[in-house]
């Protein structure tokens, strides 16, 4: 069941995509260039729900982002939070 929600159309009636996309918060979605594939879309279709949100892809990373690449992950997470101070 899990599965098929996440390789559906969409996303689970739970997740409330109005309220999402009324947040006024910048939103950062990270993950790896080696993550599995359905991350992708996830983040994909979330950052078509947040009006303040940006993805970032870390190169040569799988799931931990952090660990594989911390370098260029903190660099793009401080660039983020600085971009907003």
């Amino acid at each position: 069941m899990i599965i098929a929600k996440l390789f559906g159309p969409g996303f689970p009636d739970s997740l409330p995509k109005n309220e999402a996309r009324k947040l006024q918060i910048p939103v950062l979605l990270v993950y790896g260039e080696e993550s599995p594939k359905f991350f992708h879309s996830i983040s994909d279709k979330l950052l078509e729900l947040f009006p303040h949100g940006r993805k970032v892809v870390i190169p040569g990373t799988s799931h931990e982002t952090h660990g594989d690449n911390p370098e260029v992950y903190n660099e793009e997470v401080m660039g983020f939070i600085n971009n907003y101070e």
